[in-house]
Formats: structure tokens, C-alpha cells, sequence
């Protein structure tokens, strides 16, 4: 019995390092993050990613997070202060806050 006991318990430890198998469409989920990546950079969708479709990607996020700084910037000096950044997150946070509670709402109905 105790035998028993020792290999199941060895089973479910060396089964939960084993790799999944399929892809999961869990939302946060590695996989799935990676592959909406390659599927967004992947413009003409042949199941590559060329040089420039890379740039493009990553064009499209340096102009993200160029807004991002800007956004922060709010004297718009060019420089981001300890203040300027700490206000930003707190209205970041109210305005993540607001779309959670409008899309709880929309679901309710």
C-alpha cells in the first residue's frame, strides 16, 4: 500500500512540470500572449514573421509607449517626475477601474 501511495504521489509530482500539450486560451496565459503576438505581427498572415513586418510590430509599440510617456509628461517638459508618474498610475488605475465596472455592467444585462 505504501508502495502504491509513493508512485501515485511521484505521478502527480512529475505531472504538474510536464509541459501542456495544447494551447491554452487562458487570459495572462504565456502561450496564448505569444501567440496573439506572432498572429499580429504576422500581417499577411503566411505564417511567418518577415523583417519588416517585425519593424512594423515594433514600431507600433515604440508609438505606444511614446504616448504612454506622454501621457505621464503632463507639464510636457520631456521629463517625467516622481509626481508626474505617481499621478499618472493613480489615474490609470481610476480609468481601468471605470472600464471594469462599465464592462461588469454590460455583462450583467
Amino acid at each position: 500500500m505504501r508502495l502504491l501511495l509513493l508512485l501515485a504521489g511521484i505521478a502527480l509530482a512529475t505531472s504538474s512540470f510536464a509541459e501542456p500539450t495544447t494551447k491554452s486560451d487562458q487570459p495572462g496565459d504565456r502561450k496564448s500572449y505569444t501567440g496573439a503576438m506572432f498572429q499580429n505581427m504576422d500581417t499577411d498572415q503566411d505564417g511567418n514573421i518577415s523583417r519588416a513586418e517585425y519593424e512594423a510590430g515594433l514600431q507600433k509599440k515604440m508609438e505606444k509607449r511614446m504616448a504612454h510617456f506622454n501621457a505621464m509628461d503632463a507639464d510636457g517638459n520631456g521629463l517625467v517626475s516622481k509626481t508626474e508618474a505617481m499621478e499618472a498610475r493613480t489615474r490609470m488605475k481610476a480609468e481601468w477601474k471605470e472600464k471594469r465596472r462599465l464592462h461588469c455592467n454590460k455583462a450583467d444585462k
